[in-house]
């Protein structure tokens, strides 16, 4: 059955599939290209996007200016595509010269993840660019909608839906809440769709979706389009390294793990449960990681990173982020959905969207 096209603040998506932005550098230049140009909605991340742009030109660039410069780049390879971008509102240091740089280059799509962005409207100001919150329960949009309204007469043009359970990377909620019944997506969605019917905001269901039956299943649950991080992982447009995809096709469901700061494991500097390839060498390999968090992406306002800090309970995201992608000498960290057990060989986005649209 043919998919339904998503129209967002009068863009218009030849079919209602979102590609996940996937950081650092996943979702990079050839991935976002190849999903527009298979009529997709292609998002770029905006993770370490100076460091990103400086590998693909050599040239070093400011955070705004790094980020307009890969919108621009998106929308020169696809002829003036439409072009989404996550931006993390936990990338403190960059987060505003984010925003501002994929203004000042044109984008379509704002995907605002990790964080509530109650400022957003603010920062983009009066700019014809369409604000997308990343939400896992209808009390965060509950908050978001209302302080937009209230301060900026704004509210959101789409929420995306991500349940815990299936996401790959960081989760958003404390360890014990992954598995509760009332956080499988299937639970989260009725009472987000209720409140987003409400106020007119359309609905996009990221997190555990895999085949094009997934797609028509949430359409008829009352779903407008549906996120892919994981399926598009291991094409060949992907950004992440050969390593990472190889480690991905073979690591079947018993090497999938959620990561957690304990005595036993090591876990993301953010606190947060973090889902991963049992295999990655930022994982395996611990004790080796002393003295290498030098990127300071995360860190917190009032202390040092965690990764420097206690090195043997949390690896370095910055430089493990990196290194999957292939870049720097720190030990490669993979993450993964759950569904990523089910990825067996590495394709193209050309056939994976032919699956999805039900095509092949």
């Amino acid at each position: 059955m043919p998919l339904p096209k998503l129209t967002i603040r009068g863009r218009e998506i030849a079919t209602s599939i979102v590609q996940g932005g996937m950081g650092v550098g996943v979702s990079w230049l050839d991935l976002v290209v190849a999903v527009i140009m298979e009529g997709g909605l292609g998002t770029l991340s905006s993770a370490a996007i100076d460091r990103l742009v400086y590998f693909e030109t050599g040239k070093k660039m400011p955070t705004r200016e790094a980020t307009c410069w890969a919108v621009k780049e998106v929308k020169r390879r696809t002829g003036g595509g439409y072009v989404g971008i996550n931006i993390m509102q936990a990338l403190v240091r960059d987060y505003v010269d984010s925003v501002l740089g994929a203004v000042d280059g044109g984008v379509d799509f704002i995907m605002a993840s990790a964080g509530l962005h109650l400022r957003l409207p603010e920062i983009v100001g009066n700019k014809d660019v369409a604000l997308i919150p990343i939400v896992s329960s209808d009390r965060a949009l509950k908050i978001i909608c209302g302080r937009w309204k209230s301060r900026h007469n704004r509210l959101p043009d789409a929420v995306i839906l991500e349940g815990p359970q299936s996401a790959g990377g960081h989760l958003g909620v404390k360890i014990g809440e992954i598995d509760l019944e009332e956080n499988k997506l299937e639970n989260l969605f009725p009472p987000i769709k209720q409140y987003a019917n409400f106020l007119g905001i359309l609905v996009i269901v990221a997190g555990g979706l895999f085949y094009h039956t997934d797609i028509l299943r949430w359409h008829a649950l009352g779903a407008d389009g549906a996120q892919f991080g994981t399926r598009l992982l291991a094409t060949k447009e992907s950004g992440a390294s050969p390593l990472f995809k190889q480690e991905l096709v073979k690591c079947g469901a018993e090497g999938i793990i959620v990561a957690y700061p304990t005595q036993n494991y090591p876990g993301s500097s953010s606190g947060l449960p973090f889902r991963v390839i049992k295999s990655s060498p930022a994982f395996t390999h611990n004790q080796w990681r002393k003295n290498i968090c030098d990127k300071g992406y995360i860190k917190p306002k009032d202390r040092d990173c965690p990764a420097k800090s206690d090195p043997e309970r949390h690896f370095c995201i910055c430089n493990s982020l990196l290194a999957a992608i292939g870049y720097g000498d720190g030990l490669p960290l993979f993450t993964t959905g759950t569904n990523g057990a089910l990825i067996k060989e590495i394709s193209t986005v050309a056939r994976v969207m032919k699956e999805l649209r039900g095509e092949i």
